[in-house]
């Protein structure tokens, strides 16, 4: 399965995708292009491999991403998007 999320305001929207789920796009709902992504890896012994994102939720003031991959949670920064 691939998780998603809305911002609080409806502004954005999160989604775990990728080869092996490990992409994060953030897309601006409005224009539908994306924002930002983020990539999970972890330590795997000596080497780093993508982590799988199962979790995305946002913060209440939507300026942040906290998202879950294997047994880690990461806190992202959201940008706003650019103004017109």
């Amino acid at each position: 399965f691939n998780p998603i999320a809305f911002s609080p305001n409806g502004q954005f929207l999160a989604s775990g995708c990728g080869t092996n789920g490990e992409i994060v796009t953030v897309w601006d709902v409005k224009t539908g292009k994306p924002v930002t992504q983020f990539k999970h890896s972890r330590q795997a012994g000596a080497r780093t491999v993508d982590a799988m994102v199962n979790g995305l939720a946002f913060s209440p003031d939507g300026k942040t991403l906290a998202t879950a991959a294997h047994t880690q949670i990461y806190l992202w920064d959201v940008p706003a998007s650019p103004k017109k």
